[in-house]
Protein backbone atom coordinates (compact mmCIF):
# COMPACT_ATOMS: atom_id res chain seq x y z
CA UNK A 1 0.00 0.00 0.00
CA UNK A 2 2.77 2.10 -0.84
CA UNK A 3 0.23 4.70 -2.49
CA UNK A 4 -2.36 4.75 0.12
CA UNK A 5 -1.78 7.84 2.57
CA UNK A 6 -3.59 8.46 5.91
CA UNK A 7 -3.77 12.03 7.64
CA UNK A 8 -5.20 12.61 10.85
CA UNK A 9 -6.47 16.28 11.63
CA UNK A 10 -8.79 18.74 11.76
CA UNK A 11 -10.38 18.30 7.95
CA UNK A 12 -10.59 21.73 7.41
CA UNK A 13 -6.96 22.39 8.10
CA UNK A 14 -5.70 19.43 6.53
CA UNK A 15 -8.19 19.70 3.57
CA UNK A 16 -7.25 23.35 2.75
CA UNK A 17 -3.57 22.16 2.14
CA UNK A 18 -4.70 19.13 -0.58
CA UNK A 19 -4.44 19.95 -3.79
CA UNK A 20 -7.34 19.85 -6.19
CA UNK A 21 -8.26 16.77 -7.92
CA UNK A 22 -5.93 14.74 -5.64
CA UNK A 23 -7.26 11.92 -3.93
CA UNK A 24 -9.47 8.60 -5.31
CA UNK A 25 -11.37 7.61 -2.48
CA UNK A 26 -11.45 9.27 0.77
CA UNK A 27 -13.26 7.51 3.67
CA UNK A 28 -14.43 9.76 6.66
CA UNK A 29 -16.75 9.46 9.87
CA UNK A 30 -17.15 12.89 11.18
CA UNK A 31 -18.59 14.08 14.23
CA UNK A 32 -22.52 13.08 13.99
CA UNK A 33 -23.28 16.17 16.40
CA UNK A 34 -25.12 13.96 19.07
CA UNK A 35 -22.65 15.13 22.24
CA UNK A 36 -19.82 12.68 21.87
CA UNK A 37 -16.89 13.27 24.39
CA UNK A 38 -14.93 14.10 21.23
CA UNK A 39 -17.02 16.85 19.49
CA UNK A 40 -18.41 20.26 20.70
CA UNK A 41 -21.77 19.61 19.72
CA UNK A 42 -23.55 22.63 17.98
CA UNK A 43 -26.81 23.44 16.91
CA UNK A 44 -28.38 21.78 13.94
CA UNK A 45 -28.06 25.09 11.53
CA UNK A 46 -24.44 25.59 12.04
CA UNK A 47 -23.88 21.66 12.37
CA UNK A 48 -24.63 21.25 8.62
CA UNK A 49 -23.07 24.95 7.62
CA UNK A 50 -20.15 23.11 9.24
CA UNK A 51 -20.85 19.60 7.25
CA UNK A 52 -21.26 21.87 3.81
CA UNK A 53 -17.42 23.28 4.57
CA UNK A 54 -15.74 20.03 4.33
CA UNK A 55 -17.83 18.41 1.64
CA UNK A 56 -17.23 20.88 -0.29
CA UNK A 57 -13.65 20.48 0.71
CA UNK A 58 -13.63 16.83 0.11
CA UNK A 59 -15.62 17.45 -3.38
CA UNK A 60 -12.50 20.03 -4.59
CA UNK A 61 -9.91 17.09 -3.38
CA UNK A 62 -11.70 14.02 -5.09
CA UNK A 63 -10.26 13.47 -8.64
CA UNK A 64 -13.24 13.21 -10.84
CA UNK A 65 -13.96 9.91 -10.80
CA UNK A 66 -12.82 9.75 -7.22
CA UNK A 67 -15.44 8.46 -4.24
CA UNK A 68 -16.49 9.63 -1.06
CA UNK A 69 -17.48 6.67 1.65
CA UNK A 70 -19.50 8.67 3.97
CA UNK A 71 -20.75 7.57 7.12
CA UNK A 72 -22.89 9.99 9.33
CA UNK A 73 -25.46 9.57 11.85
CA UNK A 74 -29.10 9.96 12.42
CA UNK A 75 -30.62 13.31 14.36
CA UNK A 76 -34.04 14.15 15.33
CA UNK A 77 -36.20 16.73 13.90
CA UNK A 78 -38.78 18.19 15.72
CA UNK A 79 -41.73 17.66 13.79
CA UNK A 80 -40.01 15.83 11.39
CA UNK A 81 -38.94 12.84 13.00
CA UNK A 82 -36.79 11.24 15.76
CA UNK A 83 -34.06 9.36 13.23
CA UNK A 84 -33.38 11.58 10.25
CA UNK A 85 -30.23 10.85 8.48
CA UNK A 86 -27.99 13.12 8.43
CA UNK A 87 -27.38 13.03 4.78
CA UNK A 88 -30.91 13.58 3.88
CA UNK A 89 -30.62 17.02 5.70
CA UNK A 90 -27.38 17.72 3.48
CA UNK A 91 -28.97 16.65 -0.05
CA UNK A 92 -28.81 20.21 -0.82
CA UNK A 93 -25.88 21.37 0.77
CA UNK A 94 -23.11 19.17 -0.79
CA UNK A 95 -21.82 18.75 -4.04
CA UNK A 96 -21.79 14.93 -4.27
CA UNK A 97 -24.76 12.70 -6.45
CA UNK A 98 -25.57 10.66 -2.75
CA UNK A 99 -25.98 7.11 -3.20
Amino acid sequence: MADAKLICGDALDVLRDLPSAHADLIITSPPYNIGKEYERPRELGEYLDWCSQWLGQLHRALKPDGSLWLNLGYVEVPGKGRAVPLPYLLWDRSPFYLI
